[in-house]
C-alpha cells in the first residue's frame, strides 16, 4: 500500500461568472498518494511521465496521452510515479458544458458511469489525437489570449467526443424533448439536493416537484439526461460520502453507514461490493486497490 497524504476536500470557488479553472503542471519528482474530493467535474490529460489514478476501488497507471474523468463529489486518488511527469487539468461546473451532446448522449453520461467503465484511450491513433488536443489546451491556459475561455470549452468537448467515439453506456440513450431551456438546468434542484445532502433519502415525488415535473416525466428526463436513474444517482452520492468518511475518519463502519444514509453495516457492505467490487473495510485499508470491475451491466463499457 502506498503512503497516503490524507483526504483533501478542495474548494475551487467556481461560479456562473467563472465556471472553470484550468492549469498545467510539471512534477519534478514522485509524490506520495493524494486522495481528494471536490464539487466540480474534472478532466485531466497526462503529457509525460507516469501517474497512478484511482477511484471507486479501481486504479490504473496513466501514461502519456491517457485521460481521466472525475465526477462531482467523487473521492479519487493520484500519485506521481516518475520524475518530470506533466499534465493538464480542467475543473468545471456542469453549466460550463451545458446540454452539449456527445454523439447521441449528454456529455455527463461519460462521468456518471462507474469509474472502471468510463471511456479510456485504447489505441495509439486516439492517443495522438488526445495529445494534440492537450497541446492546444496547454497553450490556451498559459497564454490566455483573446477568446481563450471559449477555446478551452471547445477542446474539452473535442476531447470527450474523441474518447466516446467507440464507447456507449450500457443503457441506450434517446433524446427527450423538454420545453425551452437547459435540460440539465431544469434537473439541477434535485441534483444539487442529492449531492449536497447525500445521507437524506429523497423520494421521487419530492425530486420531481423540486424540478417542476410529474414523477413519470422526471424519471424519464433524468435517466435520459444523466445516464442513470435518480435512485442510482442518490446511491452514487451516498457511496461517495461513505468513501470520504472511511478515508478521513476513524468512525466504525456501522457509524459510517448510518451517517451516509444506509440502513446498516450490511447495506453499505452490499452496495460497496456491487459498485466498487471491494468491501468498505478493504477500501479503508487501501483506497487504491486494483480491483476487477463489478460484474453488472452498468459497469462494462460497450464498444460499437
Amino acid at each position: 500500500m502506498s503512503e497516503v497524504a490524507g483526504l483533501k476536500q478542495r474548494d475551487y470557488q467556481l461560479s456562473a461568472a467563472a465556471p472553470f479553472q484550468a492549469e498545467s503542471k510539471t512534477f519534478r519528482s514522485p509524490t506520495r498518494l493524494q486522495i481528494e474530493v471536490h464539487a466540480e467535474c474534472e478532466v485531466g490529460i497526462l503529457f509525460a511521465g507516469a501517474q497512478r489514478r484511482s477511484a471507486g476501488g479501481w486504479s490504473y497507471t496513466a501514461k502519456a496521452g491517457d485521460v481521466w474523468l472525475c465526477g462531482s463529489w467523487e473521492p479519487h486518488g493520484w500519485e506521481i510515479l516518475a520524475p518530470d511527469t506533466s499534465d493538464v487539468v480542467v475543473m468545471f461546473l456542469p453549466d460550463f458544458l451545458r446540454d452539449e451532446q456527445i454523439r447521441n448522449m449528454l456529455w455527463l453520461h461519460l462521468f456518471t458511469a462507474v469509474p472502471a467503465a468510463r471511456p479510456r484511450v485504447h489505441d495509439e491513433k486516439t492517443r495522438k489525437r488526445i495529445l494534440a488536443i492537450a497541446i492546444e489546451l496547454k497553450e490556451d491556459i498559459e497564454e490566455q489570449g483573446p477568446g481563450w475561455e471559449g477555446a478551452v470549452r471547445l477542446n474539452i468537448l473535442r476531447l470527450l467526443l474523441t474518447l466516446a467515439r467507440r464507447w456507449q453506456p450500457a443503457q441506450p440513450c434517446r433524446r427527450e424533448h423538454v420545453a425551452e431551456g437547459s435540460r440539465l438546468g431544469k434537473l439541477m434542484p434535485a441534483i444539487a439536493l442529492a449531492a449536497t445532502d447525500p445521507a437524506r433519502r429523497i423520494n421521487l415525488a419530492e425530486a420531481a416537484g423540486l424540478c417542476g415535473f410529474s414523477r413519470s416525466q422526471f424519471s424519464s428526463i433524468f435517466r435520459q439526461t444523466m445516464g442513470l436513474t435518480f435512485g442510482e444517482f442518490q446511491m452514487q452520492a451516498r457511496l461517495g460520502l461513505a468513501a470520504r468518511l472511511l478515508i478521513s475518519t476513524e468512525q466504525p463502519i456501522e457509524s459510517v453507514a448510518e451517517a451516509s444514509g444506509f440502513c446498516d453495516h450490511s447495506h453499505l457492505h452490499r452496495a460497496f461490493l456491487k459498485h466498487y467490487a471491494v468491501s468498505p473495510g478493504r477500501y479503508r485499508d487501501d483506497p487504491v486497490l486494483p480491483t476487477v470491475p463489478p460484474e453488472d451491466s452498468r459497469s462494462v463499457p460497450k464498444l460499437i
